[in-house]
């Protein structure tokens, strides 16, 4: 240094920025918007207008199947899956000059933050494929058949900018009009569109914070955050510190809700044209998981008990099983949802008077039904492997 002085130059290092993938894990990200799950034949020429409703700024969630025969048509001839890009917008791009799948969303008041991506129209095989579209207000993110493969730039706006008068187009590209859309019309069938206005994936600096995370939803299931594995793992939160050094995958974890199950059990009159709610044609006996106020793992409905129903706290996603036991004098007739006999299961393949059926544990009412005896025989068709009266009557 000069005169002798020791001069220190220290580096400067910016953080690596790394894109995050929510998994739904069982369930689905969660978001109002525009959902349509039929499958429609586009012949090159009729479309879909879906209007402006669904043109979100802030957030947005695409989500769309599609088939082709021939996937390498699709860039070749510049078609269109989903398109609202005509001065803003987004779509699943084709461009003629190149053969990659391309994604465009606009940076309002700036441009296009178009995503290329190095997987090509022309590697798609024959069939079904699914094509996403994310965007958290700072970077848009894209996957195919559930893999991702790339993200913007990072926004300048923090939002979508669209054009003052188009909507958005299935199958075809959008134009400057509202009404119809510019050609590029899809030759193939779509499904499963969504279009939401939350997010799937967002883009974090190594050793920065979470931040703002996803959310999800399933059916008969309490979200439990979000986590580093399927299985296990380590709760991420807003306040959490990225130190993973790459690209990651974090997943929905879910609590079970308990759902309510109603056991019922009727006799059926000697002539099978009536129905007594009692519980003396014999036993039920109920096994479960985790059965709320039972100190026991089954509860078994007997004849001294008054209480004709019972009501039992069973998790989602296991199963319960019932045993029919007829007292003498009575037969086991069948399991049904049914508070009426006319859609007992019948014919049971097991003798009658021990049978046993698991159900799913969502919430539902089940009957049993046991039938009175009146001195007819009971016998056995070996041949169609059945039980019945000579009455005529088939339990």
């Amino acid at each position: 240094g000069t005169n002798g002085q020791t001069i220190f130059v220290y580096a400067q290092w910016t953080p690596n920025t790394y894109s995050i993938t929510f998994d739904g894990n069982g369930g689905e990200i969660a978001g109002n918007g525009y959902r349509m799950d039929a499958e429609k034949t586009y012949s090159g020429s009729n479309y879909d207008n879906l209007g402006r409703t669904y043109m979100y700024t802030d957030k947005l969630y695409l989500s769309i199947e599609a088939y082709m025969s021939n996937w390498s048509d699709y860039a070749a001839n510049n078609q269109r899956i989903i398109s609202c890009t005509e001065g803003g917008g987004w779509n699943i791009e084709s461009v003629q000059t190149h053969n990659n799948i391309e994604f465009a969303i606009y940076d309002y008041g700036v441009d296009y933050r178009s995503i290329v991506t190095d997987k090509t129209w022309s590697s798609l095989s024959s069939g079904w494929h699914k094509f996403e579209l994310s965007f958290d207000g700072q970077y848009a993110m894209c996957w195919v058949d559930g893999v991702f493969l790339k993200s913007s730039a990072k926004f300048s706006s923090g939002k979508i900018g669209y054009n003052t008068s188009n909507s958005i187009f299935v199958g075809a590209e959008a134009g400057s009009s509202s009404t119809s859309p510019n050609g590029s019309y899809f030759v193939g069938k779509i499904r499963n569109i969504k279009i939401l206005n939350t997010f799937k994936g967002k883009c974090v600096d190594f050793a920065g914070t979470y931040g703002t995370l996803s959310t999800a939803t399933r059916n008969n299931y309490s979200f439990a955050g979000w986590w580093t594995s399927a299985s296990g793992g380590t709760q991420v939160t807003s306040s959490s510190t990225n130190l993973t050094a790459g690209n990651q995958i974090l997943y929905a974890h879910w609590t079970p809700n308990a759902v309510t199950h109603s056991v019922n059990l009727r006799v059926i009159s000697p002539d099978g044209k009536s129905v007594t709610e009692t519980t003396l044609g014999g036993t039920v006996r109920v096994e479960g998981y985790q059965i709320s106020g039972m100190s026991s793992s089954f509860k078994e409905l007997t004849r001294s008990q008054t209480l004709i129903s019972a009501s039992y706290s069973v998790h989602s996603g296991q199963q319960f099983k019932i045993t029919a036991m007829a007292n003498q004098g009575f037969v086991f007739a069948g399991f049904s949802t049914a508070s009426t006999p006319s859609d007992v299961i019948k014919n049971p393949t097991s003798p009658p008077i021990n049978y046993t059926s698991y159900y799913s544990t969502y919430n539902n009412t089940y009957y049993v039904y046991f039938r009175q005896l009146s001195g007819n025989l009971l016998k056995y068709d070996e041949t169609d492997k059945y039980f019945y009266f000579e009455d005529g009557y088939y339990p």
